[in-house]
């Protein structure tokens, strides 16, 4: 006899073969009634979609006969597996009266599904949509790869449902290697290969979303705890950060916007260094800390580390503690545009900026020029108002000391002049003698006040032009849009046709980008 199902007002009614098929019925939360034999639950679309994958609506009538010859069938089934296993004590059981036994005694243990805990392990989904997965646990006392592990099995209509129920993107974040998960599970055993199987009916998201949540909290701890998570905060970025290293994914949405931001829109002169790098899978970690080992070896001023879009699920590579470490030992600002508007991973929260999107990280290296630009001009005014002020000070210095000298002079000349008056005629050549030479005193002070003055304001106005040319000097630009370019060689500058040799590679930097030469021939310049 079959199991059906049929809808009676709110509700939906199983009833014919309810007794073989108590477990799934049981696993939906429906409840049963003595009186008809019956389960009944609240009717919904989601439970008549899951009550069709494990009966038939009422209005499928199989036909009389053929219902006949199954129930038949059943019952002599049932009644011959019912029956005593013989023993022949002499030789022992067969292997097949092994695994009968073992089977009738697991199906009396776990008459319904259970829950089981444990990690998985080795999880994969087949073209079909099934998904099989080992649960594991650690071996008290033993190594710790030593692990106990049941083989488990989520079929599609499961699946399905579960992705309804949970969403697409939980169940795929869920269903990862290494994650802690929480499964109701029917515990079955496939006599043939003497081997336990958990068929997976239903999972507990909050079980494992708490355990990834603990994991994570753990680790920024350790981190905290050590300081390593302000490492990379404390590094500051250069105010010319000519040279940058972008790890993503090579052809990726990541990749263009960060490319089209930076250097497009904001006319980037300097120099990128594209490392390609996996930002999916379970080999990210070790892809992503030998990227950013190799942006160190190309002496990178900033480090961006981007990906676009993607599941929430592809995050938790970024949670782990290899990366984590990775980006604390390192001696580059690193900004990392790696989750999503709500979610932040562990990489996000210890590196020097977190960026949510990869425009974004694009934006905040312009900013670095912009910034750095308002601050020559902040300073190169404030070096103007104090040099105008110094020089407005020494004009009010040199003014008030000439006439202070004027004021002297007329009272001293007025002073001897009244002397002269009472003086008789044999001090008139002592008193002209003496009269020349406080003169000549006078104008020789004059003079020395005089030079001071000049030699103070030639250096100040000599001092202006020298840090005008420092000023004009750390800006690049003019250069560049002028025509002119940089030659280097082995990241040095080349300033002689003797550093180099035929068919070395120089970098020639020019105002939107670089060109890559190779030397073919040299003319050195004659001397004499």
């Amino acid at each position: 006899m079959a199991l059906y199902f049929k809808i009676e007002g709110d509700k939906i009614v199983f009833f014919g073969d309810t007794f073989n098929h108590r477990p799934a019925i049981k696993a939906l939360g429906a409840r049963f009634n003595g009186s008809d034999k019956t389960w009944t639950i609240l009717d919904s679309a989601e439970m008549r979609d899951r009550a069709a994958q494990i009966a038939r609506p009422h209005s499928i009538q199989p036909d009389a006969q053929t219902e006949k010859k199954k129930v038949h069938q059943a019952s002599r089934s049932s009644t011959l597996s019912e029956q005593p296993i013989q023993i022949d004590p002499s030789m022992g059981l067969t292997v097949s009266q092994l695994m009968q036994q073992a089977d009738r005694a697991i199906n009396q243990s776990f008459p319904t599904p259970i829950w089981v805990v444990g990690e998985i392990q080795s999880c994969a989904r087949r073209a079909g949509g099934t998904i099989y997965l080992d649960m594991a646990e650690g071996k008290s006392g033993a190594h710790q790869t030593a692990t106990v592990t049941a083989k488990c099995n989520v079929w599609q209509s499961t699946l399905t449902w579960l992705e309804k129920r949970h969403g697409r993107d939980k169940i795929d974040q869920i269903f990862v290697d290494g994650n802690r998960l929480r499964a109701l599970v029917q515990v079955k055993l496939y006599k043939d290969r003497g081997q336990i199987s958990l068929t997976i009916e239903d999972i507990d998201p909050l079980f494992t979303q708490g355990a990834l949540a603990l994991a994570r909290a753990e680790l920024l701890r350790k981190l905290r705890a050590q300081g390593l998570d302000q490492k990379n905060k404390l590094l500051s970025i250069p105010p010319f950060p000519l040279r940058i290293a972008l790890i993503t994914a090579e052809g990726s949405r990541a990749y263009s916007d960060f490319v089209h931001q930076l250097i497009d829109v904001g006319g980037f002169g300097g120099t990128l260094i594209f490392i390609p790098c996996t930002m999916q899978g379970d080999r990210v970690p070790q892809r992503v800390v030998a990227s950013i080992d190799l942006a160190e070896q190309h002496a990178a001023d900033i480090i961006i580390i981007c990906r676009g879009g993607g599941s929430a699920a592809d995050l938790r590579w970024f949670d782990g503690e290899e990366i984590a470490l990775a980006i604390a030992r390192s001696k580059t600002p690193i900004i990392a545009a790696i989750g999503h508007h709500d979610d932040t991973c562990v990489a996000e929260e210890i590196c020097h900026t977190r960026e949510k999107t990869p425009t974004a990280a694009a934006d905040r290296i312009l900013e670095v020029f912009t910034d750095t630009r308002a601050t020559i001009n902040e300073k190169a005014h404030s070096l103007a108002v104090y040099l105008d002020r110094e020089i407005t000070k020494m004009d009010r210095i040199q003014s008030n000391l000439k006439e202070r000298l004027s004021s002297v002079l007329d009272s001293f000349f007025s002073s001897q002049s009244q002397r002269l008056l009472f003086q008789s005629v044999n001090l008139t050549r002592a008193f002209e003698t003496s009269f020349n030479r406080q003169s000549s005193n006078f104008i020789s002070m004059a003079a020395q006040l005089n030079h001071s003055a000049t030699s103070a304001i030639q250096q100040i106005t000599e001092a202006i032009f020298s840090f005008h040319q420092q000023l004009t000097a750390l800006d690049p630009t003019p250069w560049l849009k002028s025509g002119w370019t940089q030659l280097m060689a082995n990241g040095q500058q080349v300033k002689s046709v003797e550093s180099i040799d035929l068919g070395d590679t120089l970098t020639a930097r020019l105002l939107d980008g670089s060109l890559q030469l190779q030397v073919k021939h040299k003319t050195p310049k004659h001397k004499g």
